[in-house]
């Protein structure tokens, strides 16, 4: 009957620590979702613009090309409609700042939320 309860007490103990992890995760993505959405104007161009909203979708360099966009803690993947292209980036988000490296050629563009 020990053994039992303290095998028991152990798998528990695992299963608590692995969930409690996926929650966090999950809190910090929705975090950063809340962020993202809006516009954000690109410092250095005229033209650079991203508008996310929050269903999932955008809109691409001053509402010329429409896609969709995926979001996790690591990075950020924006699908072009209709020429399915998609560009994968490391991100660094704050309220107002948006850095997007792209994976593929290591370019760095900053751009500002726009209110």
């Amino acid at each position: 009957m020990n053994k039992q309860l303290i095998t028991f007490s152990i798998v528990s103990f695992f299963f608590v620590l692995v969930f409690s992890g996926c929650t966090q995760q999950t809190q910090t993505e929705q975090s950063n979702l809340e962020k993202l959405v809006g516009t954000w104007k690109e410092d250095d161009s005229t033209y650079g613009m991203y508008v996310f909203f929050a269903n999932g979708t955008c809109l691409i360099n001053t509402y010329s090309l429409k896609g969709t966009y995926v979001l996790t803690n690591e990075t950020l993947t924006v699908h072009i409609l209709p020429t399915q292209a998609t560009e994968t980036f490391d991100y660094t988000l704050s309220d107002i700042r948006l850095m997007l490296t792209n994976q593929v050629d290591g370019f760095t563009r900053i751009y500002t939320k726009q209110v």
